[in-house]
């Protein structure tokens, strides 16, 4: 027979022995654990016929799990006649819970497993995760008895994203009988992650109102595990760092842009980077608003004649767009006089030509009106003067670019144009070639390789040609793919230029061989003149029988003993 108990209560057992005859003497009840007396006290109820011995056992505890307990009955000295047992199944609340898998970082959006052990529980511990104190209904259970410690364990498979950093994960281990015997232990998450950036405007700035000369600057905010251990801004692609001249302070998570101007419109970003990547924010959009000013690269001079009407276009750089405009005239004869314009929003004007002189145009926006007027000059119109000094450039085999020098061009726009034709037939010209308005190169293809080309350059403009000309005369060169000049692509005139540089060279060697040549010459003519040879007489000297012979003469001249004493 199995007793179920529950741990740290206490027990009492009552075993009666009961006879329906007189028996004499009564039986000895008595208890014993492995073959332990632990009780022999009993009560005997003589009206019953009836012997009972209760057993009181207080506090229950673990290692009374599994123990028999056996009553004896006996009415004879060491002799047991009659017995009964009893097994204890105790029940036993969890001793211990660990979380373990937490020892390094998790990693967002990589799957990880979480155990949670619990020992000491019998029945086995019920195992519940919570995420930051909502119950996680996705577990596994695993249940292992080792001896009378019972283990039980359960793995939480999760999935971490960057919200889950710093977030609390409990493990609850609980037995049904012991309700209020509850065993826990909590873990915080380190999730690691890239940065996570957003960039914003000041909070103070009003980002519609962004004006030239204004004090601007962003922020940065980072979400990010670990710590990121750089951060840099970028504006338009280009990398923007402190600079005391440009006025740039980069402080913490805050880019700092003192008195911006038009030049500092456009996108913004912030790069960070830490352990787990490098992460560029969205980028921020920064408009700066300016007052008119008018563009460089602009038509400033309008030629016509009196009676002609000019279209001028006042062409201003603005943000935002003007919304209006005024015109002036100004000569040495009227002075300055405005100018209407039937649509004051337009920015051109149809104007008609009276007088020669300045036309001064004003641009006005939200911001305000341009404080220097754009000028233009209206002058008597004409055809443009000849260009100059043309000279052809890239020369290969099929093409050449003709550049030159602009002459006064009439008071209009001008560009230049061109003729090709052949050395042989110079007044028949093969193509024709138009250059862009205000570019000073006109380019010439589709030519034949080893071919001399006249080329005839003029200026145009809105008015006609100019009455001169200029004539260029080019080769071109051979054509690379014929084997006779395979690899050669030079022209002509660069060969020639070559081979005149090698024979300048060669020809100066010659001549000072000459010149040594006669120097050496003229000293032996001398010499000869003289009865002398060109050589220096070198003296030797010999011995023969015990005298000095001295020899004086030059080389190939029979020597002849002289006697010295």
């Amino acid at each position: 027979m199995f007793l179920s108990l529950l741990n740290n209560r206490n027990l009492v057992i009552i075993v009666e022995h009961w006879s329906s005859e007189q028996r004499n003497p009564l039986p000895r009840l008595t208890w014993n654990i492995r073959g332990a007396n632990i009780d022999s006290s009993y009560e005997v109820q003589k009206d019953y016929n009836t012997v009972a011995n209760v057993l009181r056992i207080d506090h229950v505890r673990r290692e009374n799990l599994g123990r028999k307990l056996i009553c004896e009955a006996s009415n004879m000295p060491n002799t047991i006649q009659l017995s009964t047992s009893v097994t204890m199944n105790v029940y036993l609340k969890p001793l211990s819970v660990a979380i373990t898998g937490a020892e390094h970082p998790f990693l967002s959006g990589q799957p990880s497993n979480l155990d949670c052990i619990s020992y000491g529980s019998r029945p086995a511990a019920n195992i519940t995760w919570y995420h930051n104190g909502r119950v996680i209904e996705y577990e596994t259970k695993r249940i292992k008895v080792s001896g009378n410690n019972n283990m039980t364990w359960s793995t939480l498979k999760l999935v971490p994203t960057d919200e889950d950093n710093q977030s609390v994960i409990t493990c609850v281990a609980s037995n049904i009988y012991f309700p209020d015997d509850t065993k826990e232990q909590q873990i915080i998450l380190n999730v690691h992650y890239p940065p996570r950036l957003q960039i914003c405007l000041g909070r103070n700035l009003n980002v519609s109102n962004i004006k030239e000369g204004s004090d601007v600057y962003f922020e940065c905010t980072i979400n990010a595990s670990p710590s990121i251990t750089r951060l840099d801004w970028d504006h338009n692609g280009s990398n923007v760092g402190q600079h005391e001249s440009r006025r740039t302070i980069v402080s913490n998570q805050t880019l700092v842009l003192q008195s911006i101007t038009r030049k500092g419109s456009g996108s913004y970003r912030c790069i960070a980077s830490n352990g787990r990547g490098k992460s560029i924010s969205d980028a921020y959009h920064l408009d700066v608003k300016y007052e008119p000013s008018c563009k460089a690269d602009q038509q400033r001079i309008y030629g016509a004649h009196k009676g002609e009407t000019a279209w001028v276009k006042c062409d201003v750089n603005s943000n935002p767009i003007p919304t209006s405009f005024r015109w002036a005239f100004n000569n040495s004869v009227s002075g300055l006089i405005n100018v209407a314009n039937t649509d004051k929003s337009m920015a051109i004007i149809k104007f008609k030509v009276s007088d020669f002189g300045t036309l001064l145009c004003w641009a006005t926006n939200s911001l305000a009106t341009q404080s220097q007027p754009c000028v233009y000059h209206i002058v008597p119109a004409g055809r443009p003067d000849p260009p100059k000094n043309c000279l052809p450039v890239n020369v290969t085999s099929t093409r050449f670019t003709i550049q030159c020098e602009p002459g006064y061009g009439g008071g209009l726009p001008q560009h230049f144009a061109c003729t090709v034709a052949t050395i042989d037939r110079p007044d028949v010209p093969e193509a024709s070639y138009v250059g862009q308005t205000g570019h000073v190169a006109v380019k010439i293809t589709g030519l034949r390789p080893s071919t001399r080309y006249v080329t005839t350059v003029y200026a145009s403009n809105a008015k006609g040609t100019s009455i001169g000309h200029v004539r260029v005369y080019v080769e071109t060169a051979p054509n690379p793919k014929d084997p006779h000049v395979a690899g050669d692509s030079t022209s002509t005139a660069t060969r020639f230029s070559e081979a005149t540089h090698i024979g300048i060279l060669l020809l100066g060697c010659c001549f000072v061989g000459v010149c040594a040549m006669a120097v050496v010459y003229a000293k032996r003519l001398a010499a000869n003149v003289r009865g002398r040879s060109v050589f220096r007489e070198r003296p030797t000297v010999r011995v023969q029988n015990g005298e000095e012979i001295r020899f004086t003469g030059s080389k190939g001249v029979e020597e002849r003993p002289v006697v010295t004493s």
